[in-house]
């Protein structure tokens, strides 16, 4: 089975060896030297090697950062790896195949949408209960992020009276499949029946909408 990445991303190669050399059967110390070769699509994302001085007997990890470019997403490859003694010989081998996954566009929604009063405990309203009126109100969206790339997010509408323009809630941080809350104090005015179509923005992209009425009393 292949070893998925993301493009875009920075991962840890690590390389693990025992020193085995020995000198009329007596294992002994010795300089190895790892090479670690990766190549996605005949481009070579990585290519490195290190040295280090083994007692004898003794394991060691040897690491190396490789960069995965945007662009890459949607092929394959493999990371190798070789141990050489000091004469360059080639003491083991090992390799991994991987395969490197698209960043597509955020995407995410809004699953769930409630209302409180400000500076009251937490009871939680449906959105389709009355609000209070002239009262600061405590929006509470519940949101995913439905893509496979980190995002902030955030939710906005359109205010088209006085001053119209877009109002922007602040922003959360949401790994992929993971769900987060985006609490927002609005001021509920006069009395009457309200419609909103509320945003969901996934950096600075428009993501997803929920279109509700809110009843001030």
């Amino acid at each position: 089975m292949a070893a998925q990445l993301t493009e875009g991303e920075t991962y840890l190669v690590k390389a693990t060896t025992t020193n085995m050399s020995t000198k009329a059967g007596v294992p002994v110390a010795a300089t190895l030297a790892v090479n670690i070769t990766a190549v996605v699509d005949s481009q070579t994302i990585l290519d490195n090697s290190d040295a280090y001085e083994f007692a004898a007997g003794q394991t060691h990890t040897f690491e190396f950062p490789m960069a995965v470019p945007v662009g890459a997403g949607g092929k394959a490859g493999m990371v190798v790896a070789e141990v050489l003694d000091p004469d360059g010989n080639r003491l083991a081998y090992g390799s991994l195949d991987i395969s490197v996954a698209a960043v597509g566009p955020p995407s995410g929604e809004i699953l769930e949408l409630k209302w409180k009063e400000y500076g009251v405990a937490d009871v939680w309203h449906s959105i389709s209960e009355s609000m209070p009126r002239e009262t600061s109100i405590v929006h509470r969206f519940k949101v995913k992020n439905t893509g496979n790339v980190a995002a902030l997010f955030k939710v906005g509408y359109y205010h088209s009276n006085y001053g119209a323009g877009w109002r922007y809630s602040s922003s959360v941080a949401v790994s992929p499949g993971e769900e987060a809350y985006i609490e927002w104090t609005l001021w509920a005015g006069f009395p009457g029946t309200y419609t909103t179509t509320w945003h969901l923005f996934g950096d600075e992209t428009d993501v997803d909408s929920m279109t509700v009425t809110t009843r001030i009393v």
